[in-house]
This record gives C-alpha cells, sequence and structure tokens, in this order.
C-alpha cells in the first residue's frame, strides 16, 4: 500500500520537515507507514523515538543524526555554520553560572531558549542585566538551553521579555 504525503523541502534527511501523512491513519494504513514518518504525524517530540525504530526495522526515513540536529538547537547552528552560512553567536548552557558567562561573553541582548523547545516556548529576551535573573528562573526545569545573540529583525512573534517570565 502507498501512503499519500505531504512534504515541506527535503524527504531525503536533509534540510526540510519530515513526511507527514496527507491524510489520517486508519489501523489498517499503520502498519505499512514509515514509523519516522508516522512520527512526524504525531509531533516533534515522536520524531526521534520514530527515527531509531525506522532505522532498527529497515524502514525509510530521516536518520536519528539528522533528527537530532533539528532538535538540538546548538547542534542545528554548528551545522549551518560549517555550510558557510552565518548565525548568531552562541553557547550551550547547563547551569545558571554557565548562562551567566554566556551573557558576559555574547554581551546583551541576548535569548535564552531550550535546545530541544518549540514553539518560542521558554524563550526569553533579555536586554537588561536585571532581566538576566527572571528568565534563569523562568526556565529553571529547562534540562539545557542555548544562550544566544539577539539578532534584531522585524516580525519575529511569540517571544517573551523577561520582565514577562514571572
Amino acid at each position: 500500500m502507498v501512503v499519500r504525503c505531504v512534504c515541506v523541502g527535503n524527504s531525503h534527511g536533509g534540510l526540510g520537515v519530515p513526511l507527514v501523512p496527507a491524510r489520517g491513519l486508519g489501523a489498517a494504513e499503520a502498519s505499512d507507514q514509515s514509523l519516522a514518518e508516522l512520527g512526524g504525524a504525531l509531533g516533534a517530540r515522536f520524531i526521534f523515538s520514530g527515527a531509531l525504530a525506522a532505522r532498527a526495522l529497515g524502514l525509510p526515513g530521516m536518520s536519528p543524526d539528522t533528527v537530532r540536529g533539528f532538535r538540538d538547537k546548538e547542534l542545528m547552528k554548528e551545522r549551518v555554520r560549517a555550510a558557510g552560512l552565518r548565525v548568531p553567536r552562541s553557547r550551550r548552557v547547563r547551569t545558571e553560572r554557565e548562562v551567566r558567562e554566556g551573557a558576559e561573553a555574547i554581551g546583551l541582548p541576548l535569548i535564552l531558549k531550550p535546545i530541544a523547545g518549540a514553539g518560542s516556548a521558554d524563550t526569553y529576551a533579555v536586554r537588561m542585566p536585571a532581566e538576566l535573573n527572571a528568565a534563569l528562573q523562568a526556565t529553571r526545569g529547562v534540562p539545557g538551553a542555548s544562550c544566544e545573540e539577539y539578532v534584531e529583525r522585524a516580525g519575529i512573534q511569540g517571544m517573551r521579555s523577561s520582565s514577562q517570565a514571572a
């Protein structure tokens, strides 16, 4: 059985969005559907598991390494930088001390966001030193983050100021 899919970008594991079924999956169709593609249909948190399962079962789909590059913001920036494109200066941070060191090295304003977040959740613009404490408090449960240079652009939505964190 062939399942018709919609794909944005490159479906071969390069830059692009994983394949997503064009119609809902019924019980009979699920057995014929690539698990990596099914992961895309279920949401971003299942894509890595789907890629691992697809690899183990010899099914088509993105490799776990490619998925990791989409989910891990610092790894994504490293790969884009290696391709010769400019990305904001950034650091992977896990502790309050690392965030403060990153803020010192990068300077203000900066963005503090989860390594594997989505939809701007737990993402804060820090424009003044006092806002850094609020951003640290608001992201206390985040296991890993990216502390990065703030790039001023029109049309960015969904980001909260750290003064809105509490």
